[in-house]
């Protein structure tokens, strides 16, 4: 189930979640974790790779016994 990014992983204030599968608006695939704020807000990682103005738009568990996040998406599209 993919769910968007404005409803983040849970987790605790100041630490990074566990990895979850995330899709951008630019259509690409990584495995990276979300960090809570203070007050409700937060950030997803941002890896070398993002483009400039990509974003988070959705996120799935990454399931353990999967190697990378494509193989993860497909998975999770089935």
């Amino acid at each position: 189930m993919w769910i968007t990014a404005n409803q983040p992983p849970e987790g605790q204030t100041h630490k990074w979640t566990r990895d979850v599968v995330v899709v951008t608006n630019y259509g690409k695939a990584y495995t990276i974790a979300y960090m809570h704020g203070p007050d409700g807000g937060g950030a997803w990682q941002r890896p070398a790779q993002f483009e400039h103005g990509e974003e988070v738009e959705w996120w799935t568990e990454n399931p353990s016994d999967m190697h990378n996040a494509d193989e993860a998406i497909a998975k999770a599209s089935r």
